[in-house]
């Protein structure tokens, strides 16, 4: 997996495995999660390490890598190897998959009902049409623009 950041935010997202009933890969304690430390570089590399684990410690293995679109503009899809798959995400950051409306609104409306069960209290959140024009305000706000992270937008 390319990066820890992408790690992160992918091992939260399998979270919503066990809630489908979906084995989720990161508690699979046949599923060895590995890192690509010099990021999708390595990938090209992912048929030798099957080999090399085939051949030199007699596992059968597949091997998956999953990659965000970095530096690959409009380059997505899966490319399959034998036993290795290679899946290019279209989206440039694994987790800008994590900024549309429809997962922010039911993330939004998850946790306003967390919080009414715990305190009683009732929060109004945005729909999924509202999230755009919430999205806007918040990246045009104050602590967004000044930050020293760069520009946004």
């Amino acid at each position: 997996m390319e990066g820890s950041v992408d790690r992160g935010l992918l091992s939260l997202f399998f979270l919503f495995f066990d809630l489908s009933g979906i084995p989720n890969p990161f508690n699979d304690p046949t599923v060895v999660v590995a890192a690509l430390p010099g990021g999708k570089g390595d990938a090209v590399h992912l048929s030798m390490f099957h080999r090399l684990l085939k051949e030199t410690f007699h596992l059968k293995t597949k091997v998956a890598c999953i990659l965000d679109s970095d530096y690959d503009f409009g380059d997505s899809g899966a490319i399959v190897k034998g036993d290795v798959l290679t899946l290019s995400l279209p989206r440039k950051e694994i987790e800008n998959y994590f900024v549309c409306p429809e997962v922010l609104a039911r993330a939004a409306k998850d946790l306003a009902e967390n919080r009414c069960r715990r305190t009683g209290q009732n929060l109004p959140t945005p729909t999924v049409e509202e999230w755009p024009a919430r999205i806007d305000e918040i990246l045009a706000g104050r602590e967004i623009r000044s930050s020293d992270c760069g520009s946004l937008g």
